[in-house]
């Protein structure tokens, strides 16, 4: 924005210049000063041509002369006229430059700019209180304000594994999966072997609507959980997914092996229950 500011104010510049140094006063001539011009001309030539004897009929000619080119004319120009012209010519500069600056921030997008300045500086904050358990959660708008700061960090710092990942996470909460699966993808080739980036991949894929990306997801899924058999996030991931395709025996079974891992007092508990209900119900809808 800077630079375009700059940019314009240099063009401003040299239209004023152009408007100026054509009309300024060294450069004017009028046709007061081009008569004067040609009156001493000519009686440079009469001096020079008729002899004195002639002198009455110079002095004609010379009358003539003064007649015909100086006395419809004034002595001198005006110098209220010059003043007047000057301050037309400040007044174009004014409105052009009013126009300019106008123009500017009409299309300049400038609000939007400094909103995005204050985004940036709110990062490290908002970031802060993601990761913190017992933090207020952000609410939709500062989820997106997150996400925008993070996007302007990772021009910043590419190779940040954490923060594609933290986007990543971020995307699947404002239900953008295909912007989940860029950040993700992007976070498990830096760091091939972190299970965060790769079960942030898969779940991604689970959210995709491409028949491709389920397989993949399917493909993964078994891999995490034959690693990582003993872990609630795998596990909750193969329950949905085994759920979303109405293997209910899987779900279940997954879901009640999440119970046995959790702590008694999980505030998860109760939605695992919840849903181990819900499966039970749509298994005996489907066999009647």
């Amino acid at each position: 924005m800077i630079v375009a500011f700059l940019i314009m104010m240099i063009l401003l510049l040299g239209t004023a210049a152009l408007l100026f140094i054509p009309w300024s006063g060294r450069q004017r001539v009028d046709r007061n000063t081009m008569n004067h011009m040609i009156f001493r001309a000519r009686l440079q030539e009469l001096d020079e041509d008729i002899s004195p004897v002639n002198a009455a009929q110079q002095q004609q000619l010379v009358d003539d002369l003064r007649l015909n080119l100086l006395e419809d004319l004034p002595e001198s120009p005006k110098t209220d006229n010059k003043n007047s012209s000057y301050w037309v010519y400040i007044l174009g500069v004014i409105i052009l430059t009013s126009l300019c600056v106008g123009v500017f921030v009409r299309t300049s997008y400038v609000p939007r700019v400094i909103e995005w300045q204050q985004v940036v500086q709110q990062t490290p904050q908002l970031m802060q209180r993601v990761m913190d358990p017992q933090g207020k959660p952000l609410s939709e708008e500062e989820l997106f304000r997150l996400a925008l700061g993070l996007r302007t960090r990772l021009q910043q710092y590419p190779a940040d594994q954490l923060s594609w990942t933290m986007l990543g996470r971020l995307q699947l909460v404002l239900n953008n999966p295909g912007a989940a699966l860029q950040a993700f993808d992007k976070a498990r080739q830096l760091a091939p072997g972190n299970a965060d980036a790769q079960l942030g991949y898969t779940e991604a894929l689970l959210h995709s609507t491409d028949p491709n990306d389920s397989r993949e997801a399917q493909q993964l899924l078994d891999t995490l959980l034959k690693n990582n058999h003993n872990d609630v996030r795998v596990l909750s991931l193969v329950a949905f997914n085994a759920f979303e395709h109405q293997q209910y025996d899987k779900a279940i079974a997954a879901w009640q092996l999440m119970l046995k891992l959790l702590p008694p007092d999980d505030s998860q508990r109760e939605i695992i229950i919840r849903s181990i209900d819900r499966a039970k119900q749509e298994q005996i809808a489907t066999l009647k």
